[in-house]
């Protein structure tokens, strides 16, 4: 029961830590742009989110579920994350093919085509980052998980600091900060899991 209470109060450090990061982003963006621009930072957010949980398709669940009754966890991971990459990269055609037309739709002009681009290519990041979390969470690697999770989001905020600091204080410079502090802590993260991503695509 200790046992039981430590590990999940190490995987609550990490939701908890990454909430309040997420919590302390929103005023400290606030402070440098206009509501105006921070609403278009929340369009790109939302369109993020949207476009993600379409491209999940479940199989993050099915990840999940499917976890302690199947004989390899490596090819588990594999099957379930490849049918995500695949909706993604038919996803990420189609914003890169009507990227202007989109632009104007989530930001009111057609030269934020490059934002729509940064929609896609964050994409990929969130899937291999949801999937690499959910295996950790899976195999109980508490402070594994609660380390990376608050990395990540710690990286998304000290970028988005730096960057207001040097560039441009308006949502595409806040949009390139979370998306560079995103790869920046997903990097960390995929090395730290890289055995497992070469050992789950390797072919029998």
């Amino acid at each position: 029961m200790k046992a039981l209470i430590q590990r999940l109060l190490g995987f609550a450090v990490g939701s908890f830590g990454a909430a309040l990061l997420n919590l302390i982003t929103i005023p400290v963006v606030t402070f440098f742009i206009s509501p105006e621009e921070y609403g278009k930072t929340s369009m790109f957010m939302l369109a993020q989110t949207l476009l993600i949980c379409i491209i999940y398709w479940g199989y993050d669940q099915a990840l999940t579920r499917e976890f302690y009754d199947y004989p390899r966890s490596d090819k588990l991971f594999a099957t379930a994350i490849s049918i995500p990459l695949v909706a993604a990269g038919i996803i990420i055609v189609m914003l890169v093919g009507f990227a202007n037309p989109l632009a104007v739709f989530l930001f009111g002009s057609a030269s934020y085509y490059k934002i729509v681009w940064a929609i896609a290519a964050s994409i990929i990041l969130m899937i291999f980052e949801r999937f690499l979390f959910l295996f950790i969470r899976m195999e109980n690697k508490a402070f594994e998980f609660s380390f990376f999770n608050i990395l990540v989001k710690l990286s998304i905020l000290v970028c988005t600091v730096l960057f207001l600091q040097v560039f441009p204080t308006n949502f595409v410079t806040v949009v390139y900060a979370m998306i560079f502090g995103q790869m920046l802590g997903d990097f960390l993260l995929t090395l730290r899991n890289l055995k497992l991503l070469c050992f789950s695509f390797k072919k029998n």
